[in-house]
């Protein structure tokens, strides 16, 4: 009998609002929140792939290049194909983050600076959307945000055909507002964002398991387990994986540790049962 996944999450919240596509009074940076950032002054991530965009293939190039920083061996063209709307002349957003996750990767959401640089910090570029003109008429584009340097206040990017490009921060901090401060963090299934918090790796580790993407989900809840050992959803869905391969009596004992620290889920303790007695019909 295959163990059941009682534990159901409502995730309509992971869904991403922007509803425009394509390419193409500033905000002040926040003085006091960057002083307040336990960051180095400057940092560049080294070595980020640079992918020249073609016209209106700012979506396909930066996810291409996210795929590759986590060594996935992807062409441009091939990803294209999973995020480029033609008759849009360019990608939505929601089909970047799909993208991501069919390779088996993490797509996690960076809406904040301090989030940013705290990203780029730990080597994790972040993909942002823009918008480079204005609100009544905006001209949209992708970028990958690669390095900052605080001291000259500078962003710096993989952005159309130029690799490490510096932007002013106060317009970067602008074009990105006016898209609402979108952005992801791609990673492989067995790290962990640098920003995010558990609940969103929680929310990126389920989206891969409803996608049949249950290896890496498992490599994800594994992970999420070693920061946050108490998590019920990465505890039933280890315990899932472990009774899926065969080893049962690991996932017992997660399952054992989700009842002791969360002893009102219903979902933890059916599990257990259906565990338990497997084995001993064994």
């Amino acid at each position: 009998m295959k163990l059941k996944y009682y534990l159901y999450l409502n995730l309509a919240s992971i869904t991403f609002s922007i509803l425009s596509t394509g390419c193409a009074t500033r905000a002040p940076a926040q003085e006091s929140l960057l002083k307040s950032l336990s960051l180095p002054s400057s940092y560049t991530i080294p070595n980020v792939e640079f992918v020249d965009q073609a016209k209106d293939f700012c979506g396909p190039a930066v996810a291409t290049m996210a795929l590759r920083w986590n060594g996935i061996d992807v062409e441009v063209d091939s990803v294209a194909e999973k995020v480029f709307t033609p008759g849009l002349a360019g990608s939505l957003p929601i089909d970047v983050i799909s993208a991501n996750r069919r390779y088996g990767m993490l797509a996690i959401p960076v809406n904040s600076l301090d989030s940013l640089l705290t990203e780029i910090a730990a080597n994790n570029p972040v993909i942002v959307f823009q918008n480079l003109t204005l609100s009544w008429a905006p001209q949209w584009h992708y970028a990958l945000v690669v390095g900052y340097n605080l001291t000259e206040k500078k962003i710096i990017l993989h952005s159309g055909n130029q690799p490490y490009m510096k932007v002013d921060l106060s317009d970067f901090e602008y074009t990105w507002k006016l898209a609402d401060n979108w952005g992801l963090v791609v990673l492989s299934p067995d790290k962990l964002s640098a920003s995010a918090s558990e609940m969103d790796h929680v929310k990126a580790a389920v989206v891969l398991e409803q996608m049949k993407k249950s290896d890496d989900a498992a490599a994800s809840y594994q992970r999420i387990l070693e920061k946050w050992p108490d998590n019920l959803v990465a505890l039933i869905g280890a315990a899932n994986s472990a009774y899926r391969n065969g080893k049962r009596a690991h996932a017992i004992q997660l399952l054992k540790h989700a009842v002791k620290v969360h002893p009102e889920s219903v979902a933890a303790k059916n599990n257990l049962i259906i565990a338990l007695s497997e084995k001993i019909k064994k």
